[in-house]
């Protein structure tokens, strides 16, 4: 999971939670979004599937996993 997360979140989720000010985070495991996290948040418990999979949509920028346009099915 660490260089292949199953989901990514999208850039729309990204431009929401920088200009909104909502601090959501991802599951990389089950693609659930996950409230209260910090931008910079790894590895994070998921309230949803429970996995430590959460990540703040910071995180998933800098470490490139951000799902554009092209790239959605």
């Amino acid at each position: 999971m660490k260089n292949n997360p199953r989901h990514w979140p999208t850039i729309e989720q990204c431009e929401s939670s920088m200009f909104d000010m909502c601090d959501i985070g991802i599951c990389v495991s089950c693609g659930s979004e996950n409230e209260g996290r910090e931008p910079d948040t790894e590895h994070g418990r998921c309230e949803y599937c429970g996995e430590h999979a959460v990540f703040g949509l910071e995180e998933c920028a800098t470490r490139g996993w951000i799902k554009l346009d092209a790239q959605i099915e």
